[in-house]
């Protein structure tokens, strides 16, 4: 190794080149950035989590029981930090505001799915006459355009 790149390093996550301190050179592998640095110990969290899978489960009790003992800790800090209140409050809202749109979406699938199935019944019901299976299907397709034409309409839910 050359004397003017002894201690240079490539940052895993930019892939910037970082000097590092001599009794860090071979382990360390994100530069400075903070960006880097929080991405650094987000892998690590996940790794270590994957090797002590049964982390949660055996800390989850004992989070209950102190929750218990301070039942108005969150309400206290939230008043003390409005910062964090108006950004919690927010992704709240986003994650509300999701889930809803996820249900909506889900029923409009599983309705789709049903018409889908009125369709394919109509035509392997083994009728003879070949108009009364046609009206049918049309039937049944106007029946989901005019229900598409109407959800449309809808107005979207206003956000609170």
């Amino acid at each position: 190794m050359a004397e003017g790149t002894r201690g240079l390093n490539c940052c895993l996550y930019c892939e910037r080149t970082f000097r590092s301190r001599p009794y860090t050179n071979r382990r360390r592998k994100a530069c400075d950035r903070s960006a880097c640095q929080q991405a650094r110990k987000r892998d690590n969290c996940r790794q270590w989590l994957s090797h002590n899978p049964g982390y949660s489960e055996s800390r989850s009790p004992k989070l209950r029981l102190w929750a218990k003992s301070h039942p108005h800790y969150w309400r206290h800090y939230r008043k003390e930090n409005p910062k964090y209140y108006e950004r919690d409050l927010e992704r709240r809202r986003k994650s509300y505001h999701a889930s809803v749109l996820s249900a909506k979406h889900n029923l409009r699938r599983r309705e789709d799915r049903e018409i889908l199935a009125k369709l394919e019944a109509i035509s392997t019901n083994g009728f003879s006459a070949k108009q009364i299976v046609r009206n049918r299907r049309v039937a049944v397709v106007l029946d989901y355009l005019l229900k598409l034409v109407h959800s449309a309409k809808q107005k979207p839910l206003a956000s609170s």
